[in-house]
């Protein structure tokens, strides 16, 4: 029988792809891990894996456009019953046009505080606003509209005569402005929403300067000799501190890199040198020892240090790729706060006629994963070189 299984599932997985991950990350639904395996395994595969969204997920994976589409019950915090209820208004009355038809249009129960901040922060919300810091800082008006529109609702149903005009629409409010989220602050909101990063990863904040750094990524630890050491680079997502029989102190790591989860042990000499730098969310350039165990293999720090200094020490200049859509404006008022330290700016733009133009010593920054972020969330930069 288990024979008969595999060849079954292999054979769908062949010949159904699309189908099969769907289905296989259904059944995974509230396994964060499990899903992250699969986002790796598609992404291998060339196979899109859409984000969650309000007009276009179901309950459930599903197949869309050559890819599949995140489940709306796979974010986490938003119950599935909610979200089949969700689903049921869309299907019946069509996608909702923006936040306020949204909010109008679902019942007042499905809709709390905590499932639209989830909601918000998974990006599910993007097709009807992009900027999700706006939403998210608004959440609070929102939910009391949607309560005023649900209950002149009811009103206007107990009322034998009920006028036909609708006053629904005086309850709309404008959102109050709000800075969107770096690409930084977006992807911790997505990864406390769905348990991993999926519309990017923070190490791709720092481009090209990982290249010079000879690190490797999480997919090429097997490939690496026994005993030899190598670098790799990550964020760190979790720390077990565990005490020896001797009272020395240690720990277990486990890093998340572009490309999957890996897990370095630290004891009690590089752990009592960088005990107080390791914080959940921070990353990481981590020399670590390897050790090959049958098929497993076992990862021991020699160093750490955070990739901010590493990186900082190592980039003396830095291009900032821009088009001539860019918000010159928020460009500058980024530049002018940002702290003097070593590496020279410079900006190079593209003309439509594929002109550049260059402009040399911009100023000395500080160039922290921070200030990167907010560089790359400016609309009309394209990238940072160097």
């Amino acid at each position: 029988p288990y024979a008969l299984l595999t060849y079954q599932t292999a054979y769908l997985k062949a010949n159904y792809p699309l189908e099969f991950y769907a289905a296989s990350m259904t059944y995974e639904m509230q396994n964060t891990d499990k899903l992250n395996i699969y986002r790796q395994d598609l992404e291998k595969t060339g196979v899109p894996l859409y984000g969650p969204d309000i007009n276009h997920s179901f309950t459930e994976f599903s197949v869309e456009n050559e890819g599949v589409r995140y489940a709306l019950a796979a974010v986490k915090n938003v119950g599935e019953q909610a979200m089949e209820m969700l689903v049921m208004e869309r299907e019946k009355n069509g996608k909702f046009k923006d936040i306020n038809d949204f909010i109008s249009r679902v019942d007042g129960k499905v809709i709390n505080k905590r499932l639209l901040e989830n909601l918000i922060s998974a990006g599910a919300f993007d097709c009807l606003h992009e900027n999700r810091a706006q939403l998210y800082s608004n959440i609070e008006m929102l939910i009391k509209q949607g309560q005023l529109i649900q209950q002149e609702k009811k009103d206007q149903q107990a009322s034998l005569f009920g006028a036909s005009g609708s006053k629904l629409n005086n309850h709309h409010q404008k959102l109050a402005p709000a800075d969107p989220w770096s690409c930084l602050e977006k992807l911790k909101g997505e990864f406390d929403a769905l348990g991993f990063y999926l519309s990017s990863h923070p190490l791709d904040i720092y481009g090209d300067s990982l290249s010079r750094l000879s690190i490797i990524r999480s997919t090429g630890i097997p490939e690496a000799k026994d005993g030899s050491s190598i670098k790799l680079a990550g964020v760190l997502l979790v720390k077990q501190e565990r005490t020896s029989k001797n009272g020395q102190k240690f720990a277990f790591l486990q890093i998340s890199d572009p490309v999957g989860v890996f897990e370095v042990a630290v004891f009690s000499e590089v752990f009592a040198k960088t005990r107080d730098l390791l914080i959940p969310g921070t990353t990481f350039i981590i020399s670590a020892i390897i050790r090959f165990e049958g098929e497993s293999y076992r990862l021991t720090a020699q160093s750490i240090e955070t990739l901010d200094a590493v990186v900082q020490s190592s980039t003396s200049k830095l291009t900032l790729l821009i088009s001539e859509k860019v918000d010159m404006r928020q460009l500058k008022r980024i530049l002018l706060n940002a702290p003097s330290g070593k590496t020279a700016i410079k900006i190079s733009l593209t003309l439509n006629n594929s002109t550049q133009v260059t402009v040399q010593n911009i100023k000395s920054c500080h160039m922290d994963q921070v200030l990167r972020s907010q560089l790359l969330s400016v609309p009309g930069v394209i990238k940072l070189q160097g």
